[in-house]
């Protein structure tokens, strides 16, 4: 499987919850349009981390962080810290797919202000064995 199936694997998680918003991409055309726009929408960003070998198999240990960034206008009635909450249920500890698996759980980090959004991280680790 390569990287571009793998990120396919870990974004459709998200992409088909029904209680999150809108999950982009960075340097994509629907980043740039809803950006844009006073809609709240989730930042997908895959942080991987150097390939371990498990055993004398061949088998490829790979992994990373999902790093999930949500945006939503300072003072809207969105709570960012409830859309966290709902992606780290979503990805919680123990949760697979595919050749996925979450094996240590995720957390929310400090938030950030941007101009008129208010941005808080989600970052969940994961594990792809190849």
């Amino acid at each position: 499987m390569n990287d571009a199936d793998k990120k396919a694997l870990l974004y459709t998680h998200a992409e088909q919850a029904p209680d999150l918003p809108t999950v982009v991409f960075p340097n994509t055309r629907a980043f740039e349009q809803i950006r844009n726009t006073d809609s709240p929408f989730i930042e997908c960003h895959d942080l991987p981390r150097r390939t371990d070998s498990r055993g004398l198999n061949g088998v490829d240990d790979k992994g990373g962080i999902l790093q999930f960034n949500i945006y939503a206008n300072i003072g809207s009635a969105i709570e960012p810290s409830r859309i966290a909450d709902s992606l780290l249920l979503l990805y919680k500890r123990g949760t697979s797919f595919g050749r996925i698996r979450i094996d240590t759980a995720g957390w929310v980090d400090p938030g950030i202000k941007d101009g008129g959004r208010y941005i808080q991280p989600v970052s969940i680790p994961y594990r792809f064995i190849d």
